[in-house]
């Protein structure tokens, strides 16, 4: 990417302890956070310039 890229990146919902303060024992249905980076790298890593201001979400 260059320096004028910009993408608006919504990563989902991530079992964090953030999450489970808020969420219980729920948050447990969402990927822990090191299942969630080997989910996002491919994708953040495939970013380009031709995303540039597309709003996208890590799923």
């Amino acid at each position: 990417m260059n320096a004028g890229t910009a993408i608006p990146l919504n990563p989902g919902i991530i079992d964090t302890d953030m999450l489970r303060s808020c969420f219980g024992g729920a948050a447990e249905s969402y990927p822990a956070p090191d299942e969630w980076a080997r989910r996002a790298a491919p994708f953040l890593l495939r970013l380009s310039a031709r995303d540039n201001g597309r709003p996208l979400t890590v799923e």
